[in-house]
């Protein structure tokens, strides 16, 4: 788990005020494997209601999120185990396998500079 204010903020504010003591009681924590998938975190005062409390709060960029999830639950749900019979396997299947493994890696390449460029924009606001 991860303090997720602390991936976008060196020093949180504090989330807890009374009139003479201050402090910081109040975390968001984030699987690992979320992180990624976090716009911004903040500490933010409570309008709604009268509390000595802030609202910590964190955006996240739901479209991946839900995916990743549907995803997972197919996945889970369709567990096939593949059993691959090498002795069958020419040198012909092997080229195209290559192929498509290559394809697959250039795919998840575009995708990691894709999140890069992304953080990079946020880390600049």
């Amino acid at each position: 788990m991860v303090d997720i204010n602390l991936i976008y903020h060196d020093r949180p504010l504090n989330t807890w005020n009374r009139s003479d003591k201050k402090s910081r009681i109040d975390y968001m924590w984030v699987t690992k494997d979320l992180v990624p998938d976090t716009i911004y975190a903040s500490t933010n005062k409570v309008h709604i209601f009268e509390t000595d409390h802030s609202a910590v709060t964190v955006y996240f960029q739901i479209d991946d999120l839900f995916h990743t999830k549907q995803l997972f639950k197919k996945k889970k749900h369709n567990n096939n185990n593949l059993k691959v019979d090498y002795k069958k396997i020419d040198s012909q299947l092997w080229e195209t396998y290559a192929e498509k493994i290559e394809k697959l890696l250039d795919k998840e390449k575009d995708i990691i500079d894709n999140v890069e460029i992304s953080i990079n924009n946020i880390n600049r606001i």
